[in-house]
């Protein structure tokens, strides 16, 4: 299958396609088994990209975070408690200041790419899956957008 038809397949399976290019793509799909067959992988794949379900939570769960939130000892961001010294306190302040000028300093304004055209920009969940997948925006077929 060519990347065109695996496009198309997946606007039709999240509903991109307009009325009568689905219905097309629908009867192709009745017709021709390999084709019925890579749009079930599709759609296979398309699923595991869900969410599982939420799991339920202990009723004493909350109970017992905030009693541990409430007697536990005192850590801080970098996991430094009351009983770290001032000494491990202050190199590791040191320490990350310094990486923070170093990244500042390895990366440069003109090496940084332009995003600012991206926040006028729309996708479609199809459009999306194919910017992800490292597709480019060429091979996307516009005419068959809603």
């Amino acid at each position: 299958m060519d990347r065109t038809m695996e496009k198309q397949l997946l606007r039709l399976l999240v509903g991109e396609l307009s009325e009568s290019k689905a219905r097309e793509l629908r009867q192709r799909l009745e017709n021709e088994g390999e084709l019925r067959r890579e749009f079930a992988a599709l759609k296979k794949r398309w699923e595991a990209l869900d969410l599982p379900p939420l799991q339920s939570v202990h009723p004493s769960f909350t109970s017992r975070v905030v009693r541990q939130a409430v007697t536990g000892p005192s850590v801080g961001a970098l996991g430094l408690g009351r009983s770290t010294s001032l000494w491990t306190r202050a190199t590791a302040a040191v320490a990350l200041t310094g990486g923070i000028l170093v990244g500042a300093l390895l990366v440069s304004p003109t090496e940084s790419e332009d995003w600012t055209a991206w926040d006028a920009v729309e996708l479609t969940q199809a459009e999306v899956y194919w910017e992800t997948m490292s597709v480019s925006s060429e091979d996307l077929v516009q005419e068959d957008l809603p």
